[in-house]
């Protein structure tokens, strides 16, 4: 094949083809940049939107915990007071580690004491003397130095805690006055 133009001309031509197919490249590349960009304003926007309500919901639910925890707070503390009166000073009864140790006090040997509990009625304090007896009659001398103390209103020893001679289960319940 024979070669028409001259070098120079050949070269001039070849680079004037280049650059127009970067220009064409690159126009298209803007026009896909641009084209992409209108079409994902939507997007941004109603995203956008979302999110502030995503926002608003997240708040809400907080204030909703908030206001769960303050009522789970006040019925703790309103346990703890109910709990605070039980075992705190009345004008009507002694208070209760006073009346705890006047118990052990009166406890001999014979008698191991495995729990107290504790509740209040009204203006009376009611205990119950969980224990171990080694016999009838200590059980009951128990008993009866906790009536003759004074101290304690009433004291209610079933008959059903007699039924054994030896080593005695028992469940003493005493009131104050």
């Amino acid at each position: 094949m024979f070669n028409l133009l001259p070098y120079k001309e050949k070269k001039a031509i070849g680079a004037e083809y280049m650059r127009r197919r970067l220009i064409i490249i690159l126009l298209f590349s803007i026009a896909t940049v641009i084209l992409a960009g209108v079409f994902l304003i939507p997007s941004f926007i109603i995203a956008g939107y979302r999110l502030s309500e995503i926002k608003q919901t997240v708040a809400v639910l907080q204030a909703n915990d908030a206001i769960k925890n303050q009522q789970t707070y006040k019925d703790a503390i309103a346990a703890a007071n109910k709990k605070i009166a039980t075992f705190g000073l009345s004008s009507t009864t002694e208070p209760l580690p006073e009346l705890l140790e006047g118990i052990a006090a009166v406890k001999s040997d014979a008698i191991t004491i495995t729990s107290f509990n504790a509740s209040r009625t009204g203006g009376t304090l009611a205990l119950t003397v969980e224990g171990t007896a080694k016999d009838r009659e200590s059980l009951l001398s128990f008993a009866n130095l906790l009536k003759g103390s004074g101290v304690y209103g009433k004291v209610d020893l079933p008959i059903s805690n007699f039924a054994k001679d030896e080593n005695i289960s028992f469940s003493l319940n005493v009131t104050t006055k």
